[in-house]
């Protein structure tokens, strides 16, 4: 679990604090490849270490230096190589040298391959968590959450995660390589070492400023970017009523004025990286000078040693740098950590609840309603329902647009709970039966029917291996869509466009009623599925849901007469209350 402490943004431990968290919730599950990534990167840091103490020999070897002058490190490679029998010069220095730089290498080489295994692992395993959160929340959840915003978390927001990681592993690799040189400076000046870790310390310092302001305006990027997904969704999705109206400028002013914003953040957020790498240089030489004279002045550092000194000191600044970088990167993934978790963790107070151990429905016989009440939010909207839905048989149920048909829909299909009263499935209570297996049996056609951008075949089937064609050309002809689909140039494989702009409203809803045949359902769900169509249309398409019994058990709702011609029984809905006509 991811938590933070903004309160405590003003102290520097809080930026660690951050650290510690994302390590947590990045790598809970897989510390076996962060390990070895960090054993290799370690291993790594030991071959250019040791690499770069061998510079100070060659150097010597190169200016002739006196056998009796010569550095440590000097005469501890001399006395290996007579050792080894292996004769002085410059050829057999070089080459530990060069096969040290070669392992180094490999080492960065195979560690950066760890490290992307890590970052697009954990990339996949936030979508699909995501995901799986989605696909079971409760239906009420969606009912009070924008489209838009989970849209952006699903598929911005996680990638912020990975960015995250990566950049953990940078700061961790920076932690170890920092280490590692400084040690190798104090083996050959702790003059030039206590330079360079007071030196890094006052950069961490004089940037850490910069950092704070990171931070804020990440939390603030994250919310505007959030905004304008779910501006951008509601307009797109709308665009054709906007543009009727003219008042798709309307929409796009708003959505500009957010682009502004977010142009604004993301200068800053900009502003803050350069500022942050472009004084660590400045400040770097800085100290460098000084700790250069203090070492020649006082302490009479040789040129080699010196020499290599001032390349480690570099390193070390580097290092620091990007230690100080890594955590501006950082603090800018911690908004998108706590976006995605805060969005997880609420979806999953509205998780459904299921239990495969529950009874299988059996619907031979009819549903049964009895004693139904139930309330949203304070109001009340079904009060005592009683009726009962015969197998084989359409029930027609009408009444005034707001008066609870859906509701009462909702409530048979298991997506919202009554507040009291008894729904029976057959002999079941719809309380006691496994709800998923009840909803494998139900084909629902909504007032609304939103297709994919695809092909009618996979608008029809949704990529169910189990539905063949022929499967589907059935339910085509059921739904009396087969004459239009047969016109097309590549039929049921002929894309539709976008939200199915390439047909007509009625050619629409005949497959919204097809892709629920298709699943050769028991009880068909009928909602307002005819209320946007003109009457010669809504009365062919009620001949033909006629037609489907009494093979299918029919549920139609509407709030105009033409289903009432087609029920077996009809009831009237109104202020709650549910009459037999």
């Amino acid at each position: 679990m991811f938590h933070s402490n903004n309160k405590s943004t003003s102290k520097n431990s809080s930026y660690f604090k951050s650290v510690w968290n994302i390590y947590k919730y990045c790598f809970s599950e897989d510390k076996f490849t962060l390990t070895v990534s960090i054993i290799v990167m370690f291993i790594s840091g030991i071959f250019e270490s040791i690499g770069i103490l061998i510079i100070i020999p060659i150097i010597e070897i190169l200016t002739g230096r006196d056998p009796n002058e010569l550095h440590i490190v000097s005469k501890f490679l001399f006395d290996l190589l007579n050792y080894l029998n292996i004769p002085i010069n410059i050829i057999y220095v070089f080459i530990p040298f060069f096969i040290l730089i070669l392992l180094k290498s490999l080492g960065i080489i195979l560690s950066n391959n760890y490290v992307n295994k890590i970052v697009h692992n954990l990339t996949e395993k936030n979508r699909r968590l995501m995901i799986s959160s989605i696909a079971t929340a409760e239906w009420k959840y969606f009912t009070k959450t924008q489209v838009g915003l989970i849209s952006n978390v699903l598929n911005l927001e996680t990638q912020g995660i990975a960015f995250a990681s990566k950049y953990l592993v940078i700061f961790l690799n920076g932690i170890i390589q920092s280490l590692l040189y400084i040690t190798t400076a104090f083996i050959i000046s702790y003059t030039f070492s206590f330079g360079a870790i007071i030196s890094g310390f006052l950069l961490f310092l004089i940037l850490n400023e910069l950092i704070k302001i990171t931070k804020l305006s990440s939390i603030n990027r994250r919310e505007l970017y959030r905004e304008n997904s779910v501006l951008s969704t509601d307009w797109i999705t709308n665009i054709k009523a906007f543009k009727a109206m003219n008042l798709d400028n309307k929409i796009a002013q708003r959505m500009n004025n957010t682009i502004v914003k977010i142009k604004d953040v993301d200068i800053l957020l900009s502003k803050m990286g350069v500022w942050i790498k472009g004084l660590q240089e400045p400040i770097g030489v800085f100290f460098l000078i000084i700790t250069i004279i203090i070492s020649v002045e006082f302490f009479n550092l040789e040129l080699g040693a010196l020499i290599v000194s001032i390349a480690l000191f570099y390193r070390v600044f580097g290092k620091v740098g990007g230690i100080q970088s890594s955590i501006n990167a950082l603090v800018r993934g911690e908004a998108e950590i706590k976006g995605v978790e805060n969005l997880i963790n609420s979806i999953n107070k509205y998780k459904e609840k299921y239990e495969s151990s529950k009874k299988i429905p059996n619907f031979t016989d009819s549903i049964k309603v009895s004693n139904l009440y139930f309330s949203y939010s304070e109001r009340e909207i079904l009060n005592d329902i009683n009726c009962e839905i015969k197998r084989g048989k359409i029930t027609g149920i009408i009444g005034p647009s707001g008066a609870g048909k859906t509701s009462f829909i909702d409530l048979i299909i298991g997506l919202q709970e009554a507040k009291s009263g008894e729904i029976l499935i057959g002999k079941e209570s719809i309380n006691t039966i496994d709800i998923r297996s009840w909803r494998d049996s139900i084909g629902y056609v909504p007032q609304t029917f939103t297709l994919l951008f695809d092909t009618i075949k996979y608008n029809l089937t949704l990529g169910d291996p189990n539905i063949s064609d022929e499967d589907i050309y059935k339910s085509l002809e059921l739904s009396g869509a087969i004459d239009f689909v047969n016109k097309l140039p590549n039929k049921i494989n002929e894309s539709i466009g976008q939200s199915g702009q390439k047909i007509s409203g009625g050619q629409m809803q005949r497959l919204a009623l097809c892709r629920a045949l298709v699943r050769k359902p028991k009880l068909l769900i009928l909602d307002e599925a005819t209320s946007a169509l003109d009457p010669e249309t809504e009365s062919a398409l009620c001949n033909t849901f006629a037609s489907l019994t009494p093979a299918t058990t029919i549920i139609a709702i509407s709030h105009r007469n033409a289903i009432e011609k087609i029920s077996d029984v009809t009831y009237h809905i109104n202020n709650g209350k549910l009459t037999k006509i």
